[in-house]
């Protein structure tokens, strides 16, 4: 999150479905899913990081949850941190856009 503390220009993050999927990597989650609470104190720092950032910051992210419900465990768990993930970061943001079919809706 040292992107996100420091000043500079604009800041793209592309994606948070990668942010994710780094994290539950480096946390060791797949083996043991019942680790999941570590990837949520990660969200709440990155939350806190976006929060207090002075940067213009845009993050790109994909609605993984609209789907059918996965057949793993692994699989279910990381679309409901996903979820949780979109969710803290756009109750923490100015503007929030939807974009589906080519076509870009305001959420805020």
């Amino acid at each position: 999150m040292p992107l996100l503390e420091a000043s500079g220009p604009p800041l793209l993050i592309d994606c948070l479905t990668l942010w994710l999927s780094r994290t539950m990597d480096a946390l060791e989650i797949w083996p043991d899913l019942s680790r999941a609470g570590l990837v949520e104190q990660e969200i709440a720092r990155l939350a806190e990081a976006w929060s207090s950032s002075t940067r213009m910051v845009v993050a790109v992210s994909n609605d993984v949850g609209s789907g059918v419900v996965p057949a793993d465990a692994g699989t279910r768990l990381f679309r409901d941190l996903m979820g949780r993930l979109n969710t803290t970061i756009s109750l923490r943001s100015d503007r929030v856009l939807w974009t589906v079919a080519g076509r870009t809706l305001p959420l805020t």
